[in-house]
Order: C-alpha cells, then sequence, then structure tokens
C-alpha cells in the first residue's frame, strides 16, 4: 500500500494512501493533518487512479513544491517523490508497485553488558601507512583507492554516496553487503544513506551492532572483526552472528578537523573469505578520500543553496518593490511624498496610493511582524488584499474587516499585521481613517497645533485573533489649507544610536512640528535626522515614512 511519509519532530509518521483522493490540510476533517497555520484549510490532495498517484494543489496560499519546484498542474507522483508544504517535508512511498525500492531502516542489536571484543583496530584519523607491495592485491587496492580519490571529486551527495560503494567493492571481492550512515544536521544521530548487495534481493534493512557503531564513531578509530564465530559468548559478534554475518570491517568517515560525518560498514557472509588487518588499512584510506569527497560535496550542495537563495531573495526584493508605488501620486490640491528603506535585502513595510471612484483617493501604510521573506510575502498578500477590497467596498472600516479576514482564512496567524488606511475625499478635503493598531498619523494644522489622528478609536492589530470578525471604526476629520500630515513605521521611532537610545515618538513629534510645510521637504529633514541619530548603528528595522499636505 502507497503511503506518506511525514517528517515532523524526531520520529516521521505515516499515512497509508488507501482512498481515492486524500486531502492534505491543517482542518481536522483532512486526510493528512499538518497543524500549522501557513497550511491552508484545504491545501492539496493526492489522487489515485489504479496503481498510479498524482498530487495537486488546491489553490493554496503557500503552494505546493514536489522535488523542489511548485506545482500549479497535478503532477505524477514516482517513489521517492519529496513533497513540500510550507515547512511540512512529506515523501511519498509507492509500497506494493513493480520495481518499488524500500526506504533503507536501520537494525540494530547488542545484549546487556555486550562490549565489542575486536580483532584488530586502525585509528581513522591517521593516514593508512603503505602496503608492502609484495601481498596478494595491495597494489590494485590502492589503485582503487586513488580512483576514488580522483573520480568523486566534482560529484554531488545523492550521486557520490553509490559510487563510494561500488569503489568498496571493486576492492573488496568478499564483500556480500555494503552501507553508508550519515550524521543528520538536526539530530546528530546516524541515519543509513545508502546500501549495496553484491547479490540478491534488498530489503532495505541494515543490520549491525549498536555498540560497534558507537566505538567507530565517537572513538573515531575503523574496526576489523576477522571471523565472528571465535570471539566469546558476550561480544558484539552475538548479535552479529545473528544477522548472518560472519567478517565485518567498519570505518568512520572523518571530514577536515577529524570530524566525524558517518560510517561505512562492509562485511562477509562467507567464513571462508575472511577479511584481513590489511583490508583493514585499504578501509581507512578509502574511508579517508570518500570522506574528503563528501565533504568537498555537502559543502559544494550548500554554496550552490546560498546562491539559489540569493537569486531567490533578489527576485522577491524586486517583486515586493513592484507591489509599491513607482511614483508619488498627483492628487488635486495635495503634495505626496513617500519613502521606504528595507532593513534587509526584503522586509515587511507596505505603502500604497490608489485612486478610488467618486473622486476619492486611498492611502495605506502597514507594518508586518518580522522580517525577511515570510514578512514579504505577508507584505505582498496585504497589498493585493487591500487593493482588491478598496475598490468593491466604499467603506473604509469595511475594507480594513474584509482584509483581516482574508488574512486569518489564508492561515497566517503566526504573525500580525498593524495598518493604517485612509480615504481623502478631494473634492471635500475630508478625510476617513481606519488605525489597525498602527502608530496615530501626526497631522500639524496650519496654525502648528499638533494632533495625533484617530488614537482613541484605534482597532485590534490585523491577524492578532483567532475572530477574523473584529469591528473597526472610521475617524473623520476635515483638511484645511496648509495642513501636514506624517504616517510613519516603528522602524522610525525605534532607530536606536550607538549608546543604545531610541529616537522615539516625542523627538519626532518635536522635528515634525518645526519641518516646512512642503512634504518633500519635510520627509527628507525627518530622514537625514533619523539617520544622523542612529550614525553607525546598523537599521534593525524597515523604515517607511508617508508625508502629505493640503496646499
Amino acid at each position: 500500500m502507497a503511503y506518506l511519509e511525514i517528517h515532523q519532530g524526531s520520529e516521521p509518521r505515516r499515512v497509508e494512501l488507501t482512498r481515492a483522493t486524500t486531502v492534505i490540510g491543517r482542518t481536522s476533517d483532512c486526510g493528512v493533518v499538518l497543524a500549522s497555520p501557513s497550511v491552508s484549510r484545504r491545501h492539496a490532495r493526492i489522487v489515485r487512479k489504479g496503481q498510479a498517484f498524482c498530487i495537486e494543489d488546491l489553490r493554496s496560499h503557500n503552494g505546493t513544491v514536489v522535488n523542489g519546484r511548485r506545482i500549479g498542474q497535478p503532477v505524477a507522483l514516482a517513489d521517492g517523490d519529496q513533497i513540500t508544504i510550507s515547512e511540512h517535508r512529506l515523501e511519498f512511498r509507492a509500497s506494493g508497485q513493480p520495481g518499488e525500492k524500500s526506504p533503507l531502516r536501520l537494525e540494530m542489536t547488542d545484549r546487556r553488558g555486550e562490549t565489542a571484543t575486536i580483532i584488530s583496530t586502525r585509528d581513522a584519523s591517521c593516514i593508512a601507512p603503505p602496503i608492502e607491495a609484495g601481498e596478494v592485491g595491495a597494489e590494485l587496492k590502492l589503485r582503487a583507492v586513488l580512483d576514488i580519490t580522483r573520480e568523486l571529486g566534482a560529484l554531488q551527495v545523492e550521486q557520490l554516496l553509490p559510487r563510494i560503494l561500488n569503489s568498496l567493492f571493486a576492492i573488496f571481492l568478499q564483500a556480500d553487503r555494503g552501507f553508508i550512515l550519515l550524521k543528520e544536521a538536526g539530530s546528530g544521530q546516524l541515519a543509513p544513506k545508502a546500501v549495496k548487495n553484491r547479490s540478491g534481493p534488498d530489503d532495505g534493512v541494515l543490520r549491525m551492532s549498536r555498540t560497534l557503531m558507537q566505538q567507530v564513531f565517537e572513538q573515531r578509530r575503523a574496526v576489523l572483526l576477522a571471523d565472528t564465530r571465535e570471539v566469546g559468548p558476550f561480544d558484539v559478534s552475538v548479535s552479529i552472528r545473528g544477522f548472518n554475518i560472519c567478517s565485518v570491517m567498519c570505518a568512520p568517515l572523518l571530514g577536515r578537523e577529524n570530524k566525524p560525518l558517518g560510517i561505512i560498514q562492509v562485511h562477509t557472509e562467507d567464513p571462508r573469505r575472511q577479511f584481513r588487518p590489511e583490508d583493514l588499512e585499504v578501509l581507512v584510506s578509502a574511508a579517508s578520500a570518500a570522506a574528503i569527497a563528501l565533504e568537498n560535496a555537502q559543502m559544494r550542495e550548500e554554496l550552490l543553496a546560498q546562491e539559489r537563495l540569493r537569486c531567490e531573495v533578489e527576485l522577491a526584493r524586486k517583486v515586493q518593490l513592484g507591489f509599491l508605488p513607482a511614483d508619488s501620486p498627483r492628487v488635486p490640491g495635495y503634495q505626496f511624498y513617500a519613502s521606504y528603506e528595507a532593513a534587509h535585502t526584503v522586509g515587511g513595510d507596505y505603502y500604497g496610493f490608489l485612486e478610488l471612484p467618486d473622486r476619492r483617493f486611498a492611502i495605506s501604510l502597514g507594518d508586518v511582524s518580522g522580517k525577511g521573506l515570510p514578512a514579504a510575502l505577508l507584505m505582498a498578500h496585504l497589498a493585493s488584499d487591500i487593493r482588491f477590497s478598496a475598490i468593491s467596498t466604499p467603506d473604509p472600516a469595511a475594507v480594513v474587516e474584509s482584509v483581516n479576514r482574508s488574512l486569518g482564512d489564508a492561515g497566517l496567524m503566526d504573525r500580525f499585521v498593524t495598518l493604517l488606511f485612509i480615504v481623502l475625499d478631494w473634492t471635500s478635503h475630508t478625510l476617513r481613517l481606519v488605525n489597525a493598531g498602527h502608530a496615530p498619523p501626526l497631522l500639524r494644522h496650519p496654525s502648528g497645533q499638533m494632533e495625533e489622528l484617530g488614537a482613541d478609536v484605534a482597532g485590534m492589530v490585523l491577524n492578532i485573533t483567532l475572530n477574523p470578525d473584529n469591528r473597526y471604526e472610521a475617524f473623520s476629520t476635515t483638511l484645511e489649507p496648509g495642513a501636514l500630515l506624517l504616517l510613519y513605521t516603528d522602524g522610525i521611532t525605534d532607530a536606536r544610536n550607538a549608546a543604545g537610545e531610541m529616537f522615539g515618538a516625542e523627538r519626532l513629534h518635536e522635528l515634525f512640528r518645526r519641518v516646512p510645510n512642503d512634504p518633500a521637504q519635510a520627509g527628507d529633514l525627518i530622514l537625514r535626522e533619523v539617520r544622523a541619530f542612529s550614525a553607525g548603528c546598523a537599521q534593525a528595522d524597515d523604515m517607511t515614512l508617508i508625508c502629505f499636505g493640503r496646499k
């Protein structure tokens, strides 16, 4: 029966695909439940047709990725395909299908008080000494070690491990089976990654002694049990004999500075073809060459992943900037200035201008919690929600309520959003403001009097509660000729100097009291003062500012 292996926590869980359609999502009625806010209620589904399976994304917010590619159409699944849904990793296993490959499983056994009585050991942190040329097969074995060094230098890890085992089987003709365990980055545990049989079917189960594995890995010493039949009854060979192993060698894979990466084990089931101490010397040399190739491959993959991430982040930056206005708007009787500076390549601040019917104009300023790509993705979601709701809904309070519901429906409850949404009627000069947990705008009247607009009717931040039907109230005022308004995100007031002191709201209010009446000059002056205040300190948060006024 085909199944999904869901890698979540220390132990993966398995869900068999017995139905014609299996839905994956975060609600309890789904066949596969992924309890995460970033997973849509009904995120994707797997459809079975006979012995074939395909996966389809159900127009989820964060998408479905198969083998590193986001899918737009149904995709056929093959055994071992990797499915990524938000932070969850799922593996499709096609058990029961012809030609299936069973997942590798490690089966270890030890008896109480069992110790390793070793026939021969070798310090794997040292290069093995040369083997005398007169020994049978020594020259061919050394040549094979050199081949490992030569051939494995430019392979990816997935290709590298089987090639290492192939090379070892070319060296040790008596080997019946070999496998490689690597240290997992997260848990630090050894996990099976590759296996090779000389002949016969492979059941995917790797059998070894836990004591032997730990001794090789932790002490960084290669081990040879030449004949498991000749060792005492309380030795690890008791366990090994139960696995029908007659002679075994095990060596650590040591990277730079003797860092253990994993282990290699080869064994024979034929008591007439035992490994010898000189074979252990060759295995240590081969393992040393293999470890260097493995570490290089891992480093190369990390560099490629970093480069892919850099390109993705740069693309995300360009896409994000596409959501922001390219120019200052032209509204009869008004002047506008806006500035956006992300703390990182991409940020979580958002501002937008939108012309509405009936000579109205919308101004929005938002701040998504957090930074980087997750915040940028939510910012893009916010931008599209505001645009759609503002065009279709005349009431600004209803617009904000609609945006709040949309964020909740998208399953993005792990991040909240503060938002100012303003609708300006440029014929009557009436301004209607809805505040969802953001710092109130500052209004400087022509008389010089300062006012925080709508502080008394500010509502909850968006996406902060499981109740998506929070009500919001609009604040109304009329702008006189010469009135000047300032909207800003907390990157302005939270900017710090070398002494750790914040720029603060009080300093900003005092500065805004004396800026020129021209919005562009006023905005530039405020930004210059903030940068001068925090000179020499890294920008900790996105800084966005909108300044506009009536002529």
